[in-house]
């Protein structure tokens, strides 16, 4: 019997375009033998905003009930305490995938990998390390090209971890965790029959309560609560983990993809040039411009903002761009 998938993301009035433009990347290439429900967690949404995901994407929206108690300067903790919970607001599904907003579906073979995958395993995920991805964290607001140094280099991604680890963890857990690559929360894919959501709620409310302990002094860290119980829970209990390439979740503020203009696609800078699935545009890459990289097709002059718009511009397939979607439409809003 074929099993029933949830797709799930969440927006706010902000986040709405990415939301429509996410949706629409899936429903683009989602429609031959698997065909999940979509549904949205309304962090936010303006009524007319709602209408048009439901009038153009038959979502089904979801009103978050779990937020722990996180203060309100985190406006968008919502998003992240629900997704311990995606069981109970998709009670007839059997396997579950989160997609953050900011994420986009460049190709039709995600959900059949992770289809096939969850039949072995029961999370899927994909970390934020790779053989293509910069070692350190950068502040660059212009990246002029790819394989640049970066004007201003703040720490290693190693380091980083470790004092994510360290701010959540006991010092004992905290250097174990430091072990493994981290993953990344904002896209993966979960059985319904599975320890991850029991142990991943009592993992965000002893994650919280440290927080609560230490005042929130640290909002740059504070806000990683989710992710940091999502590793703990995946790295300390026996839960059979799949790890999927990076192409499946690829971080644009570790690496810039390269332009494929002639097989229309975006690829990994390295050899052999993997096909990007999943494009994903982590915090503040939604508000830079770059200097697109061509594998084969003529160099663009002008530096861009990196929007699944202006990617399948760059790919010639501006055929599948939606309608009245523009740079300006989404980026004034960050």
């Amino acid at each position: 019997m074929a099993k029933k998938f949830a797709v799930f993301t969440s927006s706010d009035s902000t986040y709405f375009p990415l939301c429509r433009l996410l949706l629409q990347s899936l429903k683009d290439h989602f429609h031959d033998e698997i065909v999940p429900q979509y549904y949205v967690v309304d962090c936010g949404l303006t009524d007319d905003q709602k209408n048009s995901l439901q009038n153009n994407f038959e979502v089904n929206l979801v009103e978050p009930k779990h937020d722990y108690g996180v203060p309100e300067k985190f406006f968008f903790s919502k998003a992240m305490t629900v997704r311990a919970h995606l069981p109970e607001y998709a009670p007839s599904a059997d396997h579950f995938i989160w997609m953050d907003a900011d994420a986009y579906v460049l190709n039709g073979s995600l959900l059949n990998v992770i289809d096939q995958a969850l039949d072995e395993f029961e999370v899927v995920a994909v970390t934020e390390a790779g053989r293509s991805y910069s070692s350190f964290q950068r502040k660059d607001e212009y990246v002029p090209a790819f394989n640049s140094r970066p004007t201003e280099v703040t720490q290693s991604i190693s380091d980083y971890n470790g004092q994510v680890n360290r701010h959540f963890f006991e010092e004992d857990t905290a250097r174990y965790m430091s072990g493994f690559q981290n993953i990344n929360s904002g896209m993966f894919g979960a059985r319904r029959d599975c320890e991850l959501w029991a142990l991943w709620k009592d993992a965000v409310r002893g994650a919280l309560a440290r927080l609560e302990s230490q005042f929130w002094a640290s909002p740059r860290l504070d806000f990683l609560f989710e992710q940091a119980s999502f590793n703990k829970v995946l790295r300390l209990n026996s839960i059979r983990l799949g790890i999927l390439p990076e192409t499946f979740n690829w971080n644009v503020d570790r690496r810039l993809p390269l332009v494929d203009v002639e097989n229309r696609r975006l690829c990994c800078p390295e050899p052999p040039y993997e096909t990007i699935n999943v494009l994903h545009l982590l915090g503040s890459t939604k508000r830079r411009y770059y200097q697109p990289n061509y594998f084969r097709g003529p160099p663009v002059e002008t530096p861009i903002v990196l929007t699944y718009a202006n990617v399948l511009r760059l790919l010639n397939r501006e055929d599948h761009v939606p309608d009245k979607v523009e740079v300006e439409e989404i980026w004034t809003r960050f």
